[in-house]
């Protein structure tokens, strides 16, 4: 199983008829992790008329959420939501904060200038794809890591870490349907623990 998400937190900021919209969006794994950003934006801007967000979670986006924070009901959050399932992503919060510039926009222009700016933010940043992999530690020798990392060129893996000391101990993630190359390549000369499953982009 993989996703699309969003590599790293992007800003962008647009302005409609003297109201000043400041997009944020930040790839988030749980929704502890989108509220604590939202709160964030909360204190940082609590001088604005308005933050509103949406978020998407979960691999196949089936946790969602959206809210217009005082604008006409439908004119903010729904289309900060749209722009992130449009890009089918999923593992983004996204916030818009507004500034009134004194000039009413009406219900259609409210939902333009909202969608508009979710839209930039996304537009910012690059996506990146992450898949379910199992993670592993490994502690071998210098040239049985070498040889590791030889045997497993060709499986969809990443090297998350390495510590290097009298032995090699590292943390290898191997994409779920290839775990059983792991095993194979360090060819019963060490051993190898699965730790963990986790989405990682490799």
């Amino acid at each position: 199983m993989e996703f699309k998400t969003i590599k790293e937190y992007a800003r962008a900021e647009t302005v409609e008829r003297k109201s000043r919209f400041i997009a944020e969006a930040q790839p988030v794994e749980t929704e502890e992790a989108a509220r604590a950003f939202i709160e964030e934006r909360k204190v940082l801007f609590n001088d604005a008329t308005h933050v509103c967000f949406a978020y998407v979670l979960g691999a196949g986006g089936e946790n969602f959420r959206s809210y217009d924070a005082g604008e006409p009901g439908g004119t903010a959050g729904a289309p900060i939501l749209n722009a992130i399932k449009k890009g089918n992503l999923t593992g983004v919060v996204l916030t818009v904060t507004r500034y009134f510039g004194g000039i009413k926009l009406g219900m259609g222009g409210l939902s333009a200038a909202y969608a508009k700016s979710a839209v930039s933010v996304l537009e910012c940043t690059e996506t990146v794809i992450k898949k379910l992999c199992s993670v592993f530690n490994a502690v071998c020798s210098y040239a049985d890591f070498e040889a590791l990392k030889y045997s497993l060129r060709a499986t969809p893996h990443s090297i998350i870490s390495v510590d290097y000391a009298q032995e090699v101990s590292a943390l290898i993630a191997v994409q779920k349907e290839f775990k059983n190359a792991l095993a194979v390549a360090a060819a019963g000369k060490f051993a190898v623990t699965e730790i963990k499953e986790g989405y990682i982009v490799l």
